[in-house]
């Protein structure tokens, strides 16, 4: 499914292609799949955001909260295989730039 530039700044607060980017170069990113595989990786990365979910819930920023879930909900999708591998959208971004 490809999303428009608007699209996927209102579900996600940022393009997807930069966020993968950030999630690939992150040292919890790195760590892990060194340690544990790609799976594991995404999956940490997903609990992090999730951590942060709730403290934007705390600080009053629904908004930013929201789009931090969908963050973490589409990294748990590249674990079931449901969206594009995330260095496609890398590849993607690269490209578009």
């Amino acid at each position: 499914m490809t999303m428009t530039v608007e699209q996927e700044e209102t579900m996600f607060g940022c393009r997807l292609g930069e966020f993968m980017d950030s999630v690939i170069d992150s040292l919890t990113f790195r760590f892990a799949e060194e340690d544990h595989g790609e799976k594991t990786a995404f999956a940490r990365v997903a609990m992090s955001l999730l951590s942060d979910a709730q403290e934007e819930i705390v600080r009053g920023m629904h908004e930013d909260a929201r789009q931090t879930i969908n963050r973490a909900k589409f990294l748990l999708g590249q674990i079931e295989g449901q969206n594009e591998t995330g260095k496609q959208i890398c590849k993607q971004s690269e490209m578009a730039r």
